[in-house]
C-alpha cells in the first residue's frame, strides 16, 4: 500500500509538504502542490485517514455505492435493498460515483468517516486500482459487491452475464437475423466484457460467421444507445445494415428506439433489438422490448438480507458468493426472418 512517505519521495518534497496538500493547507506553492497531487493520482493513494476511520463502533447506517444511480436498472437494485433495510430499521446513504473510481473512493471515505454498518457497492473494475477495496476488505466492515470483484476476499453476488448475452443472441440467430451487433457498454464495465463473449459464443457454437467488428462501443446511457444507432444506420448501405442489435442494457436499446424512429426506421420491421435488465419501462415501450432478466429488484432484497445478516452476526468476509441466472422475456421487439432450426 502507497503511504504518504512514497508520495514524500516520488515527488520530491518532504513529508510535512505532502501533509499539507492532503490537508488543503495554505503556505504550499502551487507548483509544489500540483506535483503532489499528480503523483497522488498516479499512485492511487488513499489517505491513512480511511484506515483509522474504519475502527470504532458502527452506526445503523448502510452505504449504498452505485456505478449511476439514475440508471432504472441501479434504481431498480436500490429499491429491492431499501425497502428492506428500512423494514429492519437501517438507513442507506446513497452514493452514485458516475463510473468514477476517484468518486468511488471518496464515497468509501466517507462511509469510513460516518462508521457505516456496512457497505453494499456496485464497484467499477477494470482499468482501474482496488486499494480502496483491500482496505475495507482488511476490516471488519461488512462489505457486499454486487459483482464479483477479482482477487479479493469480500462477499459478492455476480450475474451470468455471457448466460445473458448467448440468451439474447441465440434468440436473434434462431429468428433468422445473422447480421447482429452488440452494442457494448462501458470500457470499466466487467459486465460489458462477459456479455461480449457470450455473444461471440453464440456465433460460433450456433455456426453463424462472426468477427470482431460486430462488437461495437457504446456505453451505459440512452444518449450512447442513440448516438451509435445513429452512426450506424445513417452510414452503412441498407444491404450492409445490421438488421438486429443486441444492447448492452435496456436503456441503451431505448436509445435505438430513439434513432430508428428519427431515421424512418420501423422496429422490428426494419431493425430488432433486445435489451439486458428488463427494467420498467422496457414493457410499455413501443413496440415492448424484448429483454433478458436478472429480477434485480429480487437481488436487491436478498442482498439487503444477507447484509443485515453480516452485520448481526459478524458473518467473516469471503463467505458470500451467489451468481443469479437469466431469463429471456420475449416481447414484440424480434422479427421472424426465417427461423432457423
Amino acid at each position: 500500500m502507497v503511504t504518504m512517505t512514497d508520495i514524500a519521495r516520488i515527488s520530491g518534497y518532504s513529508r510535512a509538504t505532502v501533509s499539507a496538500v492532503l490537508g488543503d493547507k495554505p503556505g504550499v506553492s502551487t507548483e509544489a502542490r500540483d506535483r503532489i497531487l499528480t503523483v497522488v493520482r498516479e499512485q492511487h493513494y488513499v489517505p491513512n485517514q480511511l484506515a483509522t476511520s474504519l475502527v470504532g463502533k458502527r452506526s445503523k447506517l448502510i452505504g449504498l455505492v452505485v456505478r449511476d444511480i439514475a440508471n432504472p436498472y441501479f434504481t431498480m437494485i436500490a429499491d429491492g435493498i431499501e425497502s428492506l433495510l428500512s423494514a429492519q430499521g437501517y438507513n442507506t446513504l446513497y452514493f452514485s460515483t458516475k463510473e468514477d473510481h476517484d468518486r468511488e473512493v471518496q464515497a468509501l471515505r466517507t462511509l469510513a468517516s460516518y462508521r457505516a454498518a456496512g457497505v453494499i457497492l456496485t464497484p467499477v473494475l477494470r482499468g482501474v486500482s482496488l486499494e480502496h477495496l483491500w482496505m475495507f476488505a482488511a476490516s471488519k466492515t461488512p462489505v457486499i459487491s454486487i459483482e464479483r470483484v477479482p482477487g479479493l476476499p469480500i462477499d459478492y453476488v455476480d450475474f451470468n452475464n455471457e448466460r445473458a448475452a448467448h440468451l439474447a443472441t441465440e434468440h436473434l440467430i434462431r429468428a433468422g437475423h445473422r447480421r447482429i451487433c452488440y452494442l457494448a457498454g462501458p470500457e470499466t464495465s466487467q459486465s460489458s466484457a462477459e456479455r461480449a463473449r457470450g455473444f461471440q459464443l453464440a456465433h460460433l457454437r450456433l455456426g453463424v460467421p462472426y468477427d470482431d467488428a460486430r462488437i461495437i462501443a457504446c456505453g451505459s446511457s440512452s444518449a450512447d444507445g442513440y448516438a451509435a444507432a445513429l452512426q450506424i444506420y445513417k452510414e452503412k448501405s441498407a444491404a450492409r445494415r445490421p438488421t438486429a442489435l443486441f444492447c448492452f442494457s435496456d436503456l441503451v436499446a431505448l436509445g435505438v428506439y430513439q434513432a430508428a424512429h428519427k431515421l424512418g426506421l420501423r422496429i422490428p420491421d426494419d431493425l430488432s433489438v433486445v435489451g439486458c435488465d428488463d427494467i420498467d419501462m422496457s414493457s410499455i415501450l413501443g413496440p415492448a422490448l424484448t429483454t433478458v432478466s436478472f429480477s434485480v429488484r429480487e437481488v436487491g432484497r436478498f442482498v439487503a438480507q444477507r447484509m443485515i445478516e453480516a452485520v448481526r452476526n459478524g458473518r467473516p468476509a469471503g463467505g458470500l458468493a451467489e451468481v443469479f441466472h437469466p431469463r429471456l422475456i420475449e416481447r414484440d421487439s424480434v422479427r421472424i426472418v426465417e427461423p432457423a432450426a
